[in-house]
């Protein structure tokens, strides 16, 4: 009976598949490999080294991690669309601690008077609705509370 013991590492560029059995041997696998990476010896009798399946490391492509505000909701702030701020339908309702919510979909991130589509303001305790479209260039958002995307 053998014992194969097998450990994942990220290293600089790569990532190293050790398998521990009679004779084994570290292997690195390339970066930005497409297929499951077989390395002739690299376990015993000529067994090859494939990724397990449900190891993110190995087997899932990658993927586009959600943004902070699509987590949280989007705080105070002036945010870049799509980057920041995905297009769609946002709610806040307007904390108590506010001195009031003012909010604006921008066609550029100048700061300047012209930079606005649309704006408005909401008073403490409000529940304000914003459609952030995918033509906008950014969104500010001023004392509204956390918006959470709706739609």
């Amino acid at each position: 009976m053998r014992k194969i013991i097998t450990a994942i590492g990220v290293g600089a560029g790569s990532l190293t598949l050790i398998a521990c059995a009679t004779g084994g041997k570290a292997t690195s696998l390339p970066e930005a490999s497409p297929a499951p990476y077989c390395s002739s010896g690299s376990l015993a009798d000529g067994e090859c080294v494939s990724p397990v399946p449900d190891n993110p490391l190995t087997s899932a492509p990658p993927t586009e991690a959600p943004t902070p505000a699509a987590i949280l909701g989007v705080p105070d702030g002036i945010w870049q669309v799509p980057a920041e701020v995905k297009p769609g339908t946002y709610r806040a309702v307007v904390p108590a601690d506010s001195f009031g919510c003012y909010y604006a979909r921008l066609r550029n991130l100048s700061g300047e008077i012209d930079g606005i589509i649309t704006n408005g303001l909401g008073d403490v305790g409000a529940t304000i609705t914003v459609a952030v479209k995918a033509s906008d260039k950014g969104f500010e958002s001023r004392g509204c509370g956390a918006w959470k995307k709706i739609k």
